[in-house]
């Protein structure tokens, strides 16, 4: 599990504690799953003054799986979140995509739609539990009316649905 605190024109602790509340939630799930097998090297980086407009923070954390899935969490910090509850807050949606069993999760869902479709052969992708939302339902039918892809989805009795693409060869000349 990696990730990266970013912030901005806030004090040097700001992207210390947002890695200490992120490493004590996921280190606490961890613990009775990995023996410490599972290595948590989350960074925090402060960002040039000069590439932002204001003071802000936010961290994004993911999971690189065995099978080659990532499954992401992230938050944007504010001015009434405490910086150790904005890590927490990245861990858990982590987590919860984790704990969906999909090899992607709900946010690459529809980034990889335009790939099947333009992939040649067929080409499947194992969701987490529950229905597909809306913005990936809406990427799939985007991608049939721009090219000739064909997708069909499948409700597995797990809960998880899979994606299936018919997708078009398609090679830059």
């Amino acid at each position: 599990m990696t990730g990266i605190a970013h912030f901005a024109k806030l004090p040097g602790h700001i992207g210390s504690r947002i890695v200490a509340g992120a490493t004590k939630v996921l280190s606490a799930r961890l613990a009775g799953i990995s023996n410490g097998t599972i290595p948590v090297d989350i960074q925090n980086r402060r960002e040039s003054n000069d590439n932002t407009v204001g003071a802000g923070s936010g961290v994004v954390l993911w999971a690189e799986l065995e099978g080659g899935g990532i499954i992401g969490g992230s938050a944007v910090g504010n001015k009434a979140i405490d910086a150790s509850l904005l890590g927490e807050e990245a861990a858990q949606d982590l987590l919860r995509g984790l704990d969906a069993g999909g090899c992607v999760d709900e946010w690459l869902e529809d980034q990889i739609i335009i790939f099947m479709a333009l992939a040649e052969g067929t080409s499947a992708v194992l969701c987490g539990k529950g229905e597909l939302r809306l913005h990936t339902r809406t990427a799939i039918w985007v991608a049939e009316q721009l090219t000739d892809a064909k997708f069909h989805t499948e409700q597995l009795k797990t809960g998880h649905t899979i994606i299936h693409c018919k997708g078009i060869g398609y090679s830059a000349n």
